[in-house]
Protein backbone atom coordinates (compact mmCIF):
# COMPACT_ATOMS: atom_id res chain seq x y z
CA UNK A 1 0.00 0.00 0.00
CA UNK A 2 2.78 2.36 0.83
CA UNK A 3 4.51 1.66 -2.46
CA UNK A 4 1.43 2.15 -4.66
CA UNK A 5 0.66 5.76 -3.47
CA UNK A 6 3.72 7.37 -4.82
CA UNK A 7 3.09 5.76 -8.17
CA UNK A 8 -0.52 6.97 -8.22
CA UNK A 9 0.51 10.57 -7.45
CA UNK A 10 3.13 10.49 -10.13
CA UNK A 11 0.61 9.24 -12.63
CA UNK A 12 -1.85 11.96 -11.68
CA UNK A 13 0.74 14.67 -12.15
CA UNK A 14 1.67 13.39 -15.57
CA UNK A 15 -1.99 13.20 -16.56
CA UNK A 16 -2.57 16.81 -15.52
CA UNK A 17 0.30 17.92 -17.67
CA UNK A 18 -1.12 16.06 -20.61
CA UNK A 19 -4.59 17.53 -20.11
CA UNK A 20 -3.21 21.04 -19.85
CA UNK A 21 -1.27 20.54 -23.01
CA UNK A 22 -4.32 19.12 -24.75
CA UNK A 23 -6.35 22.19 -23.91
CA UNK A 24 -3.90 24.41 -25.80
CA UNK A 25 -4.19 22.14 -28.77
CA UNK A 26 -7.98 22.13 -28.62
CA UNK A 27 -8.28 18.45 -27.76
CA UNK A 28 -11.06 17.09 -25.48
CA UNK A 29 -10.31 14.27 -23.21
CA UNK A 30 -13.10 12.06 -21.93
CA UNK A 31 -13.10 9.48 -19.15
CA UNK A 32 -9.50 9.99 -18.05
CA UNK A 33 -8.18 9.22 -14.50
CA UNK A 34 -9.90 10.12 -11.24
CA UNK A 35 -12.45 12.90 -11.44
CA UNK A 36 -11.62 14.26 -8.04
CA UNK A 37 -8.04 14.82 -9.07
CA UNK A 38 -8.70 16.28 -12.52
CA UNK A 39 -11.48 18.78 -11.62
CA UNK A 40 -9.30 21.17 -9.69
CA UNK A 41 -7.04 21.51 -12.70
CA UNK A 42 -9.51 21.59 -15.62
CA UNK A 43 -12.37 23.78 -14.30
CA UNK A 44 -10.37 26.80 -13.26
CA UNK A 45 -8.50 26.82 -16.57
CA UNK A 46 -11.48 26.48 -19.02
CA UNK A 47 -14.04 28.85 -17.41
CA UNK A 48 -11.92 31.94 -17.08
CA UNK A 49 -10.59 31.45 -20.60
CA UNK A 50 -14.02 31.27 -22.38
CA UNK A 51 -15.90 34.07 -20.56
CA UNK A 52 -13.42 36.89 -20.50
CA UNK A 53 -12.24 36.16 -24.01
CA UNK A 54 -15.64 36.10 -25.75
CA UNK A 55 -17.64 38.73 -23.85
CA UNK A 56 -15.20 41.60 -23.53
CA UNK A 57 -13.97 41.09 -27.05
CA UNK A 58 -17.37 41.18 -28.83
CA UNK A 59 -19.31 43.83 -26.89
CA UNK A 60 -16.78 46.56 -26.22
CA UNK A 61 -15.27 46.29 -29.65
CA UNK A 62 -18.52 46.77 -31.63
CA UNK A 63 -20.44 49.25 -29.48
CA UNK A 64 -17.82 51.83 -28.57
CA UNK A 65 -16.42 51.77 -32.06
CA UNK A 66 -19.72 52.53 -33.85
CA UNK A 67 -21.33 55.00 -31.42
CA UNK A 68 -18.50 57.39 -30.68
CA UNK A 69 -17.42 57.43 -34.27
CA UNK A 70 -20.83 58.33 -35.82
CA UNK A 71 -22.32 60.67 -33.24
CA UNK A 72 -19.50 62.94 -32.15
CA UNK A 73 -18.01 63.11 -35.60
CA UNK A 74 -21.29 63.90 -37.50
CA UNK A 75 -23.10 66.27 -35.15
CA UNK A 76 -20.33 68.62 -34.10
CA UNK A 77 -19.05 68.82 -37.64
CA UNK A 78 -22.39 69.74 -39.26
CA UNK A 79 -23.92 72.04 -36.64
CA UNK A 80 -21.03 74.34 -35.83
CA UNK A 81 -20.06 74.58 -39.47
CA UNK A 82 -23.50 75.54 -40.85
CA UNK A 83 -24.76 77.91 -38.17
CA UNK A 84 -21.80 80.07 -37.19
CA UNK A 85 -20.34 80.12 -40.66
CA UNK A 86 -23.58 80.86 -42.58
CA UNK A 87 -25.28 83.44 -40.37
CA UNK A 88 -22.40 85.74 -39.49
CA UNK A 89 -21.17 85.69 -43.05
CA UNK A 90 -24.51 86.70 -44.65
CA UNK A 91 -25.88 89.16 -42.10
CA UNK A 92 -22.94 91.41 -41.29
CA UNK A 93 -21.62 91.31 -44.81
CA UNK A 94 -24.97 92.02 -46.53
CA UNK A 95 -26.49 94.76 -44.38
CA UNK A 96 -23.62 97.19 -43.81
CA UNK A 97 -22.45 96.91 -47.37
CA UNK A 98 -25.86 97.51 -49.04
CA UNK A 99 -27.09 100.53 -47.05
CA UNK A 100 -24.10 102.87 -47.26
CA UNK A 101 -23.61 102.09 -50.94
CA UNK A 102 -27.19 102.82 -52.08
CA UNK A 103 -27.82 106.05 -50.15
CA UNK A 104 -24.87 108.05 -51.43
CA UNK A 105 -25.69 106.97 -54.96
CA UNK A 106 -29.35 107.97 -54.87
CA UNK A 107 -29.08 111.30 -53.09
CA UNK A 108 -26.93 113.17 -55.59
CA UNK A 109 -28.96 111.75 -58.50
CA UNK A 110 -32.57 112.00 -57.33
CA UNK A 111 -32.54 114.85 -54.88
CA UNK A 112 -31.01 117.58 -57.09
CA UNK A 113 -34.19 117.71 -59.30
CA UNK A 114 -36.49 117.82 -56.22
CA UNK A 115 -34.14 118.48 -53.35
CA UNK A 116 -35.52 121.01 -50.83
CA UNK A 117 -31.93 121.95 -50.01
CA UNK A 118 -31.55 123.73 -53.35
CA UNK A 119 -30.77 127.41 -53.04
CA UNK A 120 -32.45 129.81 -55.44
CA UNK A 121 -30.47 131.80 -57.98
CA UNK A 122 -31.12 134.54 -60.53
CA UNK A 123 -29.59 134.64 -63.98
CA UNK A 124 -27.43 137.73 -64.36
CA UNK A 125 -25.18 138.90 -67.15
CA UNK A 126 -25.39 142.40 -68.57
CA UNK A 127 -26.47 145.48 -66.63
CA UNK A 128 -27.85 148.86 -67.69
CA UNK A 129 -27.31 152.25 -66.11
CA UNK A 130 -30.50 154.26 -66.68
CA UNK A 131 -28.89 157.55 -65.73
CA UNK A 132 -25.98 157.20 -68.15
CA UNK A 133 -28.02 155.10 -70.58
CA UNK A 134 -25.15 152.68 -70.84
CA UNK A 135 -24.96 148.88 -70.84
CA UNK A 136 -22.05 146.80 -69.49
CA UNK A 137 -21.17 143.18 -68.76
CA UNK A 138 -20.99 142.24 -65.09
CA UNK A 139 -17.79 140.26 -64.48
CA UNK A 140 -19.31 138.86 -61.28
CA UNK A 141 -22.53 137.75 -62.95
CA UNK A 142 -23.75 134.18 -63.17
CA UNK A 143 -22.97 134.05 -66.89
CA UNK A 144 -19.41 135.13 -66.11
CA UNK A 145 -19.09 132.35 -63.54
CA UNK A 146 -20.16 129.88 -66.22
CA UNK A 147 -17.33 131.04 -68.44
CA UNK A 148 -19.16 133.56 -70.65
CA UNK A 149 -17.74 136.92 -71.58
CA UNK A 150 -19.50 139.97 -72.93
CA UNK A 151 -18.68 143.12 -74.82
CA UNK A 152 -20.73 146.24 -75.51
CA UNK A 153 -20.45 148.35 -78.64
CA UNK A 154 -22.10 151.56 -79.75
CA UNK A 155 -23.78 154.42 -77.96
CA UNK A 156 -26.94 154.78 -75.97
CA UNK A 157 -28.95 155.23 -79.15
CA UNK A 158 -27.34 152.26 -80.91
CA UNK A 159 -26.07 149.73 -78.39
CA UNK A 160 -24.99 146.15 -79.17
CA UNK A 161 -24.18 143.53 -76.54
CA UNK A 162 -22.25 140.45 -77.65
CA UNK A 163 -22.01 137.26 -75.61
CA UNK A 164 -19.07 134.86 -76.08
CA UNK A 165 -18.16 131.39 -74.85
CA UNK A 166 -14.76 129.82 -75.52
CA UNK A 167 -13.94 132.66 -77.90
CA UNK A 168 -17.03 132.15 -80.10
CA UNK A 169 -20.10 134.35 -80.25
CA UNK A 170 -23.21 132.81 -78.73
CA UNK A 171 -26.38 132.86 -80.81
CA UNK A 172 -28.33 130.11 -79.01
CA UNK A 173 -28.61 130.22 -75.23
CA UNK A 174 -30.18 127.40 -73.19
CA UNK A 175 -30.50 128.53 -69.59
CA UNK A 176 -30.13 125.51 -67.28
CA UNK A 177 -32.65 124.81 -64.56
CA UNK A 178 -30.06 123.80 -61.95
CA UNK A 179 -26.33 124.04 -61.47
CA UNK A 180 -23.68 123.18 -58.89
CA UNK A 181 -21.05 125.48 -57.46
CA UNK A 182 -18.55 124.82 -54.67
CA UNK A 183 -20.45 121.73 -53.54
CA UNK A 184 -23.81 123.55 -53.35
CA UNK A 185 -26.80 123.10 -55.63
CA UNK A 186 -28.80 125.99 -57.07
CA UNK A 187 -32.08 126.28 -58.93
CA UNK A 188 -32.67 129.24 -61.26
CA UNK A 189 -35.98 130.87 -60.36
CA UNK A 190 -35.51 134.30 -61.89
CA UNK A 191 -34.08 136.21 -64.83
CA UNK A 192 -32.37 139.33 -63.54
CA UNK A 193 -32.96 142.88 -64.73
CA UNK A 194 -31.29 143.60 -68.10
CA UNK A 195 -29.55 140.19 -67.93
CA UNK A 196 -29.59 139.80 -71.73
CA UNK A 197 -30.38 143.33 -72.83
CA UNK A 198 -29.23 144.43 -76.30
CA UNK A 199 -28.11 140.89 -77.22
CA UNK A 200 -28.95 141.53 -80.85
CA UNK A 201 -27.25 138.38 -82.12
CA UNK A 202 -29.10 135.92 -79.92
CA UNK A 203 -31.58 134.09 -82.13
CA UNK A 204 -32.90 131.58 -79.58
CA UNK A 205 -33.27 131.61 -75.79
CA UNK A 206 -34.66 128.78 -73.68
CA UNK A 207 -36.06 129.71 -70.28
CA UNK A 208 -36.26 126.80 -67.78
CA UNK A 209 -39.56 125.83 -66.18
CA UNK A 210 -38.16 126.65 -62.74
CA UNK A 211 -38.30 130.39 -63.48
CA UNK A 212 -41.09 132.31 -61.73
CA UNK A 213 -40.01 135.94 -62.22
CA UNK A 214 -38.55 137.94 -65.11
CA UNK A 215 -36.87 141.23 -64.29
CA UNK A 216 -37.08 144.68 -65.84
CA UNK A 217 -35.72 144.88 -69.37
CA UNK A 218 -34.42 141.30 -69.14
CA UNK A 219 -34.70 140.72 -72.91
CA UNK A 220 -35.05 144.26 -74.16
CA UNK A 221 -33.59 144.81 -77.64
CA UNK A 222 -33.07 141.10 -78.29
CA UNK A 223 -34.06 142.03 -81.78
CA UNK A 224 -33.26 138.71 -83.52
CA UNK A 225 -35.53 136.48 -81.43
CA UNK A 226 -38.68 135.35 -83.23
CA UNK A 227 -40.16 133.17 -80.47
CA UNK A 228 -39.89 133.07 -76.70
CA UNK A 229 -41.76 130.52 -74.59
CA UNK A 230 -42.56 131.82 -71.14
CA UNK A 231 -42.85 129.02 -68.52
CA UNK A 232 -46.32 128.51 -67.08
CA UNK A 233 -44.99 128.98 -63.57
CA UNK A 234 -44.02 132.62 -64.15
CA UNK A 235 -46.14 134.86 -61.95
CA UNK A 236 -44.40 138.21 -62.38
CA UNK A 237 -42.92 139.97 -65.42
CA UNK A 238 -41.48 143.42 -64.82
CA UNK A 239 -41.54 146.53 -67.01
CA UNK A 240 -40.14 146.44 -70.53
CA UNK A 241 -39.04 142.81 -70.23
CA UNK A 242 -39.57 142.14 -73.97
CA UNK A 243 -39.54 145.68 -75.28
CA UNK A 244 -38.02 146.39 -78.70
CA UNK A 245 -37.83 142.71 -79.64
CA UNK A 246 -38.43 143.68 -83.25
CA UNK A 247 -38.53 140.11 -84.64
CA UNK A 248 -40.80 138.58 -82.00
CA UNK A 249 -43.98 137.33 -83.68
CA UNK A 250 -46.09 135.95 -80.82
CA UNK A 251 -46.39 136.05 -77.06
CA UNK A 252 -48.45 134.02 -74.59
CA UNK A 253 -48.55 135.70 -71.18
CA UNK A 254 -48.83 132.95 -68.52
CA UNK A 255 -51.97 132.50 -66.49
CA UNK A 256 -51.33 133.87 -63.01
CA UNK A 257 -49.97 137.21 -64.16
CA UNK A 258 -52.24 139.93 -62.74
CA UNK A 259 -50.72 143.00 -64.39
CA UNK A 260 -49.30 143.63 -67.86
CA UNK A 261 -46.50 145.92 -66.76
CA UNK A 262 -45.56 149.22 -68.38
CA UNK A 263 -43.87 148.91 -71.78
CA UNK A 264 -43.90 145.09 -71.64
CA UNK A 265 -44.07 144.66 -75.42
CA UNK A 266 -43.49 148.20 -76.58
CA UNK A 267 -42.25 148.50 -80.16
CA UNK A 268 -42.47 144.79 -80.97
CA UNK A 269 -43.09 145.64 -84.59
CA UNK A 270 -43.45 142.03 -85.83
CA UNK A 271 -45.92 140.88 -83.16
CA UNK A 272 -49.01 139.37 -84.78
CA UNK A 273 -50.45 137.43 -81.87
CA UNK A 274 -50.70 138.06 -78.14
CA UNK A 275 -52.64 136.16 -75.48
CA UNK A 276 -53.61 137.96 -72.27
CA UNK A 277 -54.84 135.57 -69.53
CA UNK A 278 -58.05 136.04 -67.56
CA UNK A 279 -56.00 136.57 -64.41
CA UNK A 280 -54.97 140.04 -65.64
CA UNK A 281 -56.83 142.98 -64.10
CA UNK A 282 -54.50 145.84 -65.06
CA UNK A 283 -52.90 146.85 -68.37
CA UNK A 284 -50.35 149.53 -67.57
CA UNK A 285 -49.04 152.47 -69.61
CA UNK A 286 -47.41 151.78 -73.00
CA UNK A 287 -47.90 148.01 -72.57
CA UNK A 288 -48.48 147.34 -76.29
CA UNK A 289 -47.43 150.66 -77.77
CA UNK A 290 -46.34 150.57 -81.42
CA UNK A 291 -47.17 146.90 -82.01
CA UNK A 292 -47.88 148.11 -85.51
CA UNK A 293 -48.96 144.83 -87.13
CA UNK A 294 -50.97 143.38 -84.25
CA UNK A 295 -54.34 142.72 -85.89
CA UNK A 296 -56.41 142.19 -82.76
CA UNK A 297 -56.26 141.82 -79.02
CA UNK A 298 -58.74 140.33 -76.59
CA UNK A 299 -58.91 142.28 -73.35
CA UNK A 300 -59.94 139.95 -70.47
CA UNK A 301 -63.27 140.51 -68.76
CA UNK A 302 -61.63 141.11 -65.37
CA UNK A 303 -59.60 144.10 -66.52
CA UNK A 304 -60.53 147.27 -64.62
CA UNK A 305 -57.67 149.57 -65.65
CA UNK A 306 -56.15 150.44 -69.06
CA UNK A 307 -53.22 152.82 -68.78
CA UNK A 308 -52.02 155.71 -70.84
CA UNK A 309 -51.01 154.90 -74.42
CA UNK A 310 -51.55 151.21 -73.68
CA UNK A 311 -52.36 150.48 -77.34
CA UNK A 312 -50.83 153.58 -78.83
CA UNK A 313 -50.04 153.19 -82.56
CA UNK A 314 -51.48 149.69 -82.85
CA UNK A 315 -52.23 150.67 -86.40
CA UNK A 316 -53.54 147.32 -87.69
CA UNK A 317 -56.48 146.83 -85.28
CA UNK A 318 -59.85 147.43 -86.94
CA UNK A 319 -61.87 147.08 -83.73
CA UNK A 320 -61.58 146.50 -79.99
CA UNK A 321 -63.92 145.49 -77.20
CA UNK A 322 -63.48 147.13 -73.81
CA UNK A 323 -64.82 144.98 -70.95
CA UNK A 324 -67.66 146.29 -68.85
CA UNK A 325 -65.52 146.32 -65.68
CA UNK A 326 -63.07 148.86 -67.08
CA UNK A 327 -63.40 151.97 -64.93
CA UNK A 328 -60.26 153.77 -66.09
CA UNK A 329 -59.24 154.36 -69.69
CA UNK A 330 -56.00 156.33 -69.93
CA UNK A 331 -55.29 159.16 -72.31
CA UNK A 332 -53.93 158.19 -75.73
CA UNK A 333 -54.95 154.59 -74.99
CA UNK A 334 -55.79 153.99 -78.65
CA UNK A 335 -54.05 157.00 -80.10
CA UNK A 336 -52.93 156.62 -83.73
CA UNK A 337 -54.81 153.38 -84.22
CA UNK A 338 -55.39 154.31 -87.85
CA UNK A 339 -57.45 151.22 -88.77
CA UNK A 340 -59.67 151.39 -85.70
CA UNK A 341 -63.23 151.86 -86.91
CA UNK A 342 -65.26 150.89 -83.85
CA UNK A 343 -65.06 150.40 -80.11
CA UNK A 344 -67.45 148.21 -78.16
CA UNK A 345 -67.93 149.23 -74.55
CA UNK A 346 -70.67 148.53 -72.02
CA UNK A 347 -72.93 147.09 -74.65
CA UNK A 348 -72.64 150.13 -76.90
CA UNK A 349 -70.82 150.52 -80.20
CA UNK A 350 -68.96 153.76 -80.80
CA UNK A 351 -67.22 155.11 -83.85
CA UNK A 352 -64.80 157.96 -84.35
CA UNK A 353 -67.59 160.08 -85.70
CA UNK A 354 -69.45 159.75 -82.41
CA UNK A 355 -66.65 161.63 -80.72
CA UNK A 356 -66.60 158.90 -78.09
CA UNK A 357 -63.37 160.34 -76.79
CA UNK A 358 -60.41 161.99 -78.35
CA UNK A 359 -58.30 159.14 -76.93
CA UNK A 360 -59.55 156.92 -79.69
CA UNK A 361 -59.20 159.44 -82.47
CA UNK A 362 -56.20 160.15 -84.64
CA UNK A 363 -55.47 163.25 -82.61
CA UNK A 364 -54.01 163.59 -79.14
CA UNK A 365 -55.58 164.95 -76.02
CA UNK A 366 -54.04 167.17 -73.41
CA UNK A 367 -55.08 165.34 -70.31
CA UNK A 368 -56.00 161.89 -69.05
CA UNK A 369 -59.64 160.97 -69.25
CA UNK A 370 -61.23 158.95 -66.45
CA UNK A 371 -64.78 157.76 -67.07
CA UNK A 372 -67.24 156.80 -64.45
CA UNK A 373 -69.25 153.60 -64.79
CA UNK A 374 -72.40 155.57 -65.58
CA UNK A 375 -73.10 158.22 -68.14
Amino acid sequence: MLQNKPKSNKFTYILALILSFSLFLGLSLAGCGTSGSVAPVVLPTVEPTDEPTVEPTDEPTEEPTEEPTDEPTGEPTEEPTDEPTGEPTEEPTGEPTAEPTEDPTERPTDTPTVNPDYETAELTGFTFDNEQQKASFDENSLLAQWGYTGTVYGTADNTECHLYKDGEEVTVLNIPETFEKDGKYYRITGIGAYALCYCNYLTSITIPDSVTTIGMGAFTFCSSITELDIPKGVTFIDEGAFSFCHSLTSMVIPDGITAVKSGLLINCTSLTSVTIPDSVTVIEDYAFQSCTVLPSVKIPENVTFIGESAFFNCAAMPSVTIPDKVAHLGGYSFYYCGELASINWRGNTYTNEDLFNSAVKNAGISDQIVWSRTF
